[in-house]
């Protein structure tokens, strides 16, 4: 298309527009004539802003539209919202709040391009924000909502994993003896999801709200004395029937005992084996450059996160999500080019080989100096599945203590860059959420080990 022609549509057109397709050049332009025409700044957001959003929710849905063009898409609302803040902000009722509002993207999510937009509505409405931005531990969030003493906690996130993470905050604030609403939104969130994995962890009220344009009226029952409790019974009951219906679906093999499971382990012949020993035992660093990396990628995960399934170079050639496919890869190693010519970003890692033991649940690893002292301890949780093949344990492949020669114990730690936090900065700053997409593949929480007391 001819870009005289959609130039030349009415604002709210245009606007949705330059959201479907990713296009910045225009869009403080548009949002500015959109400003113009309304009675308030945030009746852009609710209005032409988020039906954009809308069309592009909806043909994400229905397959039209891929993860990387998305991500492009609120890169375009983020810096139309950016621009109408000030506005917003100028136009705010002064005086008493209607209530704060605690919000955060869970450990493990960069993404807060939602969340953001649910800030600004709710701040337009009168309810003082307490923006914790992304990444943010659940500790931090509930010293947090004690500190500041706020009404209601909010919990956002875009990627699967968050989904636990969720739970786990629910977990705690129920620990803690937490009585505030809880709110749930992001993409990957669901009502079903709230009903049968999250609500049933905290005693309080636990709301999902499927997206921005609904949280002022979710916020507004849930602190309303006259509201509450009506609003907080129906949404009980309401996810009383999802969690029937969910169970109905499915019903679960229920495990093995931890006792069974443990008698069904896998059996080896110790005695005859005898480990390799590592040439360098203790720990060691190593660095290496883009360019030496590059050649090592195994780029089928990184399609994978954006969803996008399939293997070079096949995927670059689908009908279906070829075109797509080819731009992100392209973008990609642009990328690549740029950090390995400008230094901006350092590979280095980490390994460690020492030896070690196993017993029925624990991997033992011991100090390389000195055989008797205890480094870490790893806990490990037995398969408990109903099959006829050996419960698997993770240190099961360990030489057991009782064994007169011992075996080894590897473990590595490796990051992008230790300057990659700057950089992603720098690209927030220019509303651009690409490359903390890309951060928070590689971003994962830390394992299962314990330190032991010397």
């Amino acid at each position: 298309m001819q870009q005289a022609e959609w130039r030349g549509w009415p604002v709210e057109k245009r606007l949705e527009y330059s959201l479907v397709k990713g296009i910045t050049e225009f869009i403080e332009l548009d949002t500015e004539e959109a400003r113009q025409r309304a009675d308030r700044p945030i009746e852009v957001i609710e209005g032409p802003l988020m039906a954009g959003m809308n069309v592009v929710g909806d043909l994400f849905g229905e397959g039209k539209m891929f993860l990387p063009q998305v991500v492009k898409s609120a890169r375009v609302m983020k810096q139309a919202v950016a621009y109408l803040e000030p506005y917003i902000e100028a136009s705010k009722q002064k005086g008493t709040t209607a209530g704060k509002i605690l919000l955060a993207t869970v450990k493990g999510d960069v993404h807060d391009i939602g969340k953001n937009i649910v800030g600004v509505v709710l701040q337009c409405n009168n309810y003082e924000i307490v923006d914790l931005g992304v990444m943010v531990p659940t500790e931090k969030i509930l010293k947090t909502a004690r500190e500041q003493n706020v009404d209601i906690i909010g919990l956002s996130g875009l990627i699967t994993p968050s989904l636990d993470e969720m739970v786990n905050v629910a977990k705690e604030m129920e620990r803690q003896g937490f009585t505030l609403p809880l709110l749930i939104g992001g993409a990957t969130t669901s009502k079903a999801h709230t009903a049968v994995k999250i609500e049933q962890n905290y005693s309080g009220s636990t709301t999902y709200v499927q997206n921005a344009s609904r949280t002022v009226g979710v916020v507004s029952a849930l602190l309303s004395a006259t509201q509450r409790d009506d609003f907080v019974a129906r949404t009980r009951k309401e996810y009383e029937t999802v969690r029937i219906q969910h169970a109905r679906k499915k019903p679960r093999t229920p495990p093995v005992s931890l006792q069974k499971a443990r008698d069904n382990a896998m059996a080896l012949d110790w005695e005859n084996y005898r480990p390799p020993v590592p040439q360098q035992l203790g720990v060691h660093a190593v660095e290496a450059g883009i360019e030496t990396l590059r050649q090592y990628i195994d780029w089928t995960p990184f399609f994978m996160t954006w969803s996008l399934a399939g293997n070079i170079p096949r995927i670059l050639e689908d009908e279906v999500v070829g075109e797509e496919a080819k731009r992100l890869f392209a973008d990609a190693n642009q990328m690549l080019d740029m950090l390995a010519a400008n230094g901006s970003l350092n590979p280095r890692g980490v390994y460690g080989l020492f030896p070690a033991t196993a017993s029925a649940t624990t991997s033992r690893c011991i100090a390389t100096k000195t055989a008797t002292k205890v480094l870490v301890v790893s806990r490990h949780l037995r398969q408990q599945t109903r099959n006829r093949l050996p419960e698997l344990l993770p240190g099961g492949l360990r030489r057991a203590e009782k064994q007169r020669q011992g075996d080894y114990f590897g473990a590595f730690a490796v990051t992008g860059g230790l300057e990659e936090d700057e950089l992603a900065a720098a690209y927030d700053a220019q509303h651009d959420d690409t490359i903390n997409h890309d951060q928070g593949v590689v971003r994962s929480p830390g394992g299962s080990f314990r330190r032991v007391p010397a």
